[in-house]
């Protein structure tokens, strides 16, 4: 089962199980009237404690393989919010997004095409899954946003299943 991009069925299994460990993971996340800026952090800080949990060692904003032409005309080599690194070899390579950025799709092809697990994770809006090739895992992060003036907040409802919350989060984390 290679695809376009090569991947076998080791490989997308692999993709499969992280991006659904990383997606129950964030699913009990709740917060309330966060900046945009503020919720990109809060669902770094979750995944960063994911890969952690699961034995990974996290290097953020690393060079990825994918290159644009800057201005200038020069090659612009693109970064990697998260490459997550395992004692095994294993590597997974991680975008955070608030929007449908194809940059970020394009980075994380690349990767995949490269032989390393990419996930693809999407807060705010539903993804847009026809921008997404199959090689990538999608993990979203659903959230509801108000006006208040000229500012939007944003929060989001945990699953009545999951009790923990953001605070409660940071406040392990931190301790």
């Amino acid at each position: 089962m290679a695809g376009e991009t090569g991947m076998d069925d080791d490989h997308r299994q692999r993709v499969t199980r992280a991006t659904r460990s990383l997606q129950a993971w964030l699913d009990p996340l709740a917060f309330t009237d966060l900046h945009r800026s503020d919720v990109t952090a809060l669902v770094t800080e979750h995944v960063v404690a994911w890969a952690r949990t699961n034995g990974f060692l996290i290097r953020t904003q690393v060079p990825s393989i994918a290159t644009r032409p800057s201005s200038t005309g020069q090659q612009w080599r693109g970064r990697l919010d998260l490459a997550c690194i395992h004692p095994s070899g294993q590597k997974i390579a991680i975008e955070i997004d608030a929007s449908n950025k194809l940059w970020s799709i394009h980075k994380l092809t690349l990767e995949a095409r490269a032989g390393r697990p990419a996930i693809w994770v999407k807060s705010g809006g539903p993804a847009n899954l026809t921008l997404v090739p199959y090689s990538i895992g999608v993990v979203e992060v659903r959230v509801d946003r108000s006006r208040h003036g000229r500012t939007t907040l944003y929060r989001r409802q945990a699953d009545s299943r999951y009790p923990r919350i953001a605070d409660d989060f940071r406040q392990s984390v931190s301790a």
